[in-house]
C-alpha cells in the first residue's frame, strides 16, 4: 500500500538509529579515553601526596600512644621522644601536601632538621597530622629541644622535645 512505511524506514526509526549510533560512538570514545583519564587521575593524586622523607619515614596521623594536649590551639610542630632513640616530629597541615625533612644532624647535642615545604600546585584544604620518624636520631643524647630550619626562609624554630 502506498503511504504505509515499514517500521525500519519511518522517520521515527531513522531518528532512533541515529541516536543509537551517536550513543555508541560516545561510548566507544569514552572507552578509549578511560585509560588516559585514569592515568591523569593517578598522576594528580601522586603529585600532591608528597614524597618519603629523605631523613626517615612518614605516616599519616599521630604516633600510637600519643594524645596532643587539650590546650593546643594551633599546633604546627611537635617533637616527640618515646624512649626508643627515634625522633618523631608531628606536623599539621594539608594531608595531600606533606612537608619533608632533610639533613638530620646533631649540633651541640641538639637534633637539627631542615623542613622542606611540599612542591605542589594544589593541596586539599584539610588540617591533618602527619608523623615523621627519624630512626636513631636521639640515640646517645638527651636533648631538651629540637631545632627545625625552614628551608624557604632559613628561619629556625626551636621545639620543646616532649616524651610520651
Amino acid at each position: 500500500m502506498p503511504g504505509i512505511r515499514s517500521p525500519e524506514t519511518s522517520p521515527r526509526a531513522a531518528r532512533r538509529r541515529a541516536r543509537i549510533a551517536i550513543m555508541s560512538n560516545r561510548l566507544l570514545q569514552a572507552r578509549r579515553a578511560a585509560p588516559m583519564v585514569a592515568a591523569c587521575a593517578l598522576l594528580a593524586l601522586t603529585a600532591c601526596s608528597g614524597q618519603p622523607d629523605p631523613a626517615g619515614s612518614t605516616e599519616p596521623g599521630l604516633p600510637a600512644g600519643y594524645t596532643p594536649a587539650d590546650d593546643v590551639t594551633d599546633p604546627t610542630l611537635v617533637a616527640l621522644d618515646a624512649g626508643d632513640g627515634d625522633l618523631r616530629i608531628v606536623t599539621w597541615g594539608s594531608s595531600s601536601c606533606v612537608p619533608t625533612f632533610t639533613e638530620p644532624t646533631v649540633i651541640d647535642e641538639v637534633p637539627t632538621l631542615t623542613l622542606v615545604a611540599p612542591d605542589a600546585d594544589a593541596c586539599t584544604a584539610d588540617i591533618a597530622p602527619t608523623t615523621h620518624t627519624i630512626e636513631g636520631m636521639l640515640a646517645g643524647i638527651d636533648p631538651e629541644n629540637v631545632d627545625i630550619i625552614e628551608e624557604s626562609s632559613g628561619g629556625i624554630t626551636t621545639v620543646l622535645l616532649a616524651t610520651y
